[in-house]
Parts: C-alpha cells; sequence; structure tokens
C-alpha cells in the first residue's frame, strides 16, 4: 500500500512541487536517500525495474520500506504547507492550531485573537463545522479567564448562537445523508419496484429540510440542486435534470467568493454532472459543462489544479467523441494532445488517466490501428496495476484481451485468460458475460464453418439473455460494447 500511496503522490505532483521539493531537500539533508529515492521515481520507465527494485540494487544497506515512508511524510508535510498558504481553509485550520498552541503556552489573547478571526472567516464562507469548533473552544478560553469582561446576558447569548450553529450542522448532516443513500441506491444498486416507495420518502423528506428555512444557504441549495436532478434523472426526465445541473453550475459561479481556492468542489461538481449526462447519452448537453471546465483551466489557479482541470477536459472531450462513434476525430484530438502536452502522463490522476487510454484505444481499434491502441491499452494497465478494484482497469483487463483476439495470439489469450481468472474469480468477483467472451476468443472463428459460428453465436446470445445482468456487468458495457464484439466478431 505504501509503495502504492508513495507512487500516486509523486505522479501527482506539478512541476512547481517537484522544484520546491529539491530546494527543502538541498536546504535541510543535502543528497539524501529518500531525495535519490524520489528521484528513482520521477526517472521510473514503464515495464523496466520498479523503483523499489532500482533503489535496493542501488543502496543495500539501506531499508527501501523506512525511506519511502519518509519520503511521503516529507512530501505530504511540504504539500500542506503549500496548501496552507494557497487555500483559505487550511489556513483557517492553521490559525485554530495556534490559538491552541497559545493556550498551551499562556497567551489567552493571541488565542482569542486567532479564534475570532478564524471565526469572521468561517461565517463569511459558512463553513458552520469550523464556525462550532471555534466558538466551543473561545467559551472554554473565557472559563480559564473567568469569564473576563463578559456579564452573564453576553454569555447566553454567545452559548445560543453556538446551539444555532449546531441545529445548522445537524440540518446539513441530514441533507448530506439523503442525497447520500439516493447516490447509493442509483449508482451502486438501482431502484427497484420494492424501492419506489421509499424513494418517495426520501424525496419528501428532502422537502421537508429545504423548506425548514436553509434554502438561504449555499451547501443547502447545493444539496437540493443536486438530490432532484439525480431524482429527474431516475425517473427519465432528462430535460429537467439537465435544467437543473445548469441552475447548479449558476449557483457555484454566483458563489465562487465562498469556493476554495482553487475551486476543487466547483470541479468535482462539473465532473458529476458530466458523468451523469455521459450516462444518458447527451454529448451535445455535456459541452455546455466542458467549456465551464476549460474556462476553470484558464484562469491563474496552482498548477496542480490546472493540471487537473486540463485532464478532466481532456477525458471527457474523448469520451464525448467515442460516445458518438467519431473515433477518427478522437484520433486526432488524441495527437494533438500530445504535441501540446495537454495530457501529462505523470500529473494525471490514475482514475482519469486509466479512462483517457481506454478512450484512445478504442478510438485506434475502431480505425483498425491495433498496434498503438495495444500500446496505450497497456498503460492504462500499468497505471491501473495498484487500481485493480476498480471496475475500469477490469475492462481493460478484458479489452487487452479483445485486442489480442483481434490480432490473433491465440496463445497469448489463453495464457491471459488464465492470468485473469487467477486475478478476479478468486476474489468471487465473477461477472456473468466473461465466460462467453472467453468462449468466443478462443474460437477459433476463421477456421470454423459458417454454421459452427452461428451455433456459437445463438449460444452466446441466449446467454446474455437469459443471464441475470448484475450492476458490474451494466458498468464495464459502458466502457466498451463488449456484447457488440462478440457478435460482429461470430458474423
Amino acid at each position: 500500500m505504501l509503495k502504492a500511496d508513495l507512487e500516486k503522490l509523486i505522479s501527482s505532483l506539478s512541476a512547481t512541487e517537484k522544484k520546491s521539493f529539491r530546494i527543502y531537500c538541498r536546504q535541510h539533508t543535502g543528497e539524501g536517500k529518500y531525495a535519490q529515492l524520489f528521484e528513482i521515481y520521477l526517472s521510473a520507465i514503464p515495464g523496466e525495474a520498479p523503483p523499489a527494485e532500482v533503489f535496493r540494487l542501488s543502496h543495500p544497506g539501506t531499508s527501501f520500506d523506512n525511506t519511502a515512508a519518509y519520503l511521503f511524510k516529507v512530501l505530504t508535510e511540504m504539500l500542506t504547507m503549500g496548501r496552507i498558504q494557497q487555500d483559505a481553509w487550511f489556513g483557517q485550520l492553521f490559525s485554530v492550531m495556534k490559538a491552541k498552541l497559545f493556550t498551551e503556552r499562556s497567551l489567552p489573547d493571541r488565542a482569542l485573537k486567532e479564534l475570532r478571526k478564524t471565526q469572521r472567516q468561517a461565517e463569511d464562507a459558512e463553513d458552520h463545522l469550523l464556525l462550532y469548533l471555534c466558538a466551543r473552544m473561545e467559551l472554554s478560553q473565557l472559563v480559564r479567564t473567568g469569564f473576563a469582561n463578559m456579564d452573564q446576558q453576553e454569555l447566553i447569548a454567545f452559548q445560543m448562537k453556538g446551539k444555532q450553529t449546531l441545529q445548522v450542522l445537524r440540518q446539513t448532516h441530514e441533507h448530506h445523508s439523503l442525497y447520500e443513500i439516493l447516490s447509493h441506491k442509483l449508482l451502486n444498486r438501482g431502484i427497484t419496484l420494492n424501492d419506489e416507495d421509499n424513494l418517495d420518502d426520501l424525496v419528501l423528506s428532502e422537502l421537508g429540510i429545504i423548506t425548514r428555512g436553509s434554502n438561504h444557504r449555499f451547501e443547502s441549495r447545493k444539496l437540493h440542486l443536486l438530490f432532484q436532478a439525480y431524482f429527474f434523472i431516475h425517473k427519465s426526465e432528462y430535460g429537467a435534470a439537465l435544467a437543473l445541473f445548469k441552475k447548479l453550475n449558476t449557483l457555484m459561479e454566483l458563489n465562487e467568493s465562498i469556493l476554495d481556492f482553487p475551486p476543487y468542489d466547483y470541479l468535482d461538481t462539473l465532473e458529476g454532472i458530466l458523468n451523469s449526462l455521459l450516462q444518458i447519452n447527451y454529448f451535445d448537453e455535456m459541452q455546455y459543462f466542458i467549456s465551464k471546465i476549460a474556462g476553470l483551466a484558464s484562469k491563474p489557479y496552482p498548477e496542480h489544479f490546472l493540471n487537473m482541470a486540463n485532464q478532466t477536459l481532456v477525458t471527457f472531450q474523448m469520451s464525448c467523441l467515442i460516445g458518438e462513434n467519431n473515433y477518427v476525430e478522437a484520433v486526432k484530438i488524441h495527437e494533438v494532445n500530445k504535441s501540446m502536452g495537454r495530457f501529462n502522463d505523470i500529473a494525471i490522476s490514475p482514475e482519469k488517466y486509466i479512462a483517457y487510454q481506454l478512450q484512445v484505444s478504442i478510438a485506434y481499434l475502431q480505425c483498425r490501428k491495433l498496434k498503438l491502441a495495444n500500446e496505450n491499452i497497456l498503460k492504462a494497465i500499468n497505471i491501473g496495476r495498484y487500481q485493480t478494484d476498480l471496475l475500469i482497469f477490469r475492462a481493460c483487463r478484458l479489452f487487452h484481451l479483445v485486442l489480442h483476439a483481434e490480432l490473433g495470439n491465440n496463445e497469448f489469450i489463453a495464457y491471459e485468460i488464465r492470468a485473469y481468472k487467477r486475478a478476479f474469480h478468486g476474489k468471487g468477483k465473477v461477472i456473468p458475460f466473461e465466460k462467453f467472451l472467453f468462449e468466443v476468443m478462443l474460437a477459433d472463428v476463421k477456421r470454423n464453418s459458417i454454421a459452427s459460428n452461428r451455433r456459437l453465436a445463438q449460444k452466446v446470445q441466449e446467454g446474455l439473455d437469459t443471464t441475470e445482468a448484475s450492476l458490474s456487468q451494466a458498468k464495464v458495457f459502458q466502457y466498451f460494447d463488449f456484447a457488440g464484439w462478440m457478435r460482429n466478431r461470430l458474423c
């Protein structure tokens, strides 16, 4: 786990952050072992010796695990200090830490100054959790100082304000809980007929919260729009859902002053909207929200955020082209992205990198550029080796088999199917369609008679029709039409 987390953390660093870390190393320890391990990770080439092995060979008397743990610790601390300087939320938490330190060192006036400053900032940002924490710490500080210069009425008023903040927190928690339950039903189990009554209860409960005086708060309005939009998607009222998504985007834009800096939450919200529209094939409507991400990527935000925005942008651009079966244009866009450096293999988040490379591989397959398709899917598999629980990684492994079936590498397919079964079926994660996919791959369709292929096609189709489709199967089919590929191969 440490190796995977360290690799993921280093791969997420921007050029500025790498430079800052090197400066830190020179100032504190010179060329320490952890600094050398950092450079080994940066120079690692996929498919060659992993960083752990390179480090052990170059430093046989040094523990890799201890060095990696220390490197992870130093990187985390450096990034945290950087965020304190950039992000108001990190800065506010740092002020709370300073207030506690001042209290411990008998500097009550400085402690109160930090707490009251943070309370004002938290109130402006509608951060009720931090607001209550500061209020509680201030009350504790007042107890220690004997309630200096505070009469009983002022104390009661201060306590009532804290109580009201707690009520807001409870209401916000209830609102989040309802939204999370709805999301879980839609994303992980779907909604059965027996669940419809429960879904109606969720809707009524959510309306009850929003009408209890919370509709003026940003967080409540955001959750309300998200909840209603997902509900309308379930009801197949896609036009209403789209209108709510646009209202949500307008809400985020109008409240830019209380968003984090940089606005990761806004970017995550746009990504969630685009994923929802992608699932219902609203490709044209996605362009409006893709343009909003492009707008974020053009602003003077920190480099890591800009990388994330650009990577999200190109991933959804590619998703639209693949969804519209515009494979030639997808290949052209990918080549442009590579030449312009818009898609940085190192700075990309693993999940987006895997999704993008799979989409590019699909485009190359449809354009019959099988070698390039194989090169790109291997990149996704290499990055995803620590993300084996992701369904998209499983889809990549299956798509890799599809490519080798197209290339006619039957011996490799037989070997890889056994490796695949060891990796996934041993964990009890069998997806129903896989046995039919493997049977089609292993069949020699070119040498078999037409009648034999037709019998196999009928068997596969009947099997897919009678086998209860799992949620995992439905999600894997969203990445690539494996059922369609089987039918075409047996034609």
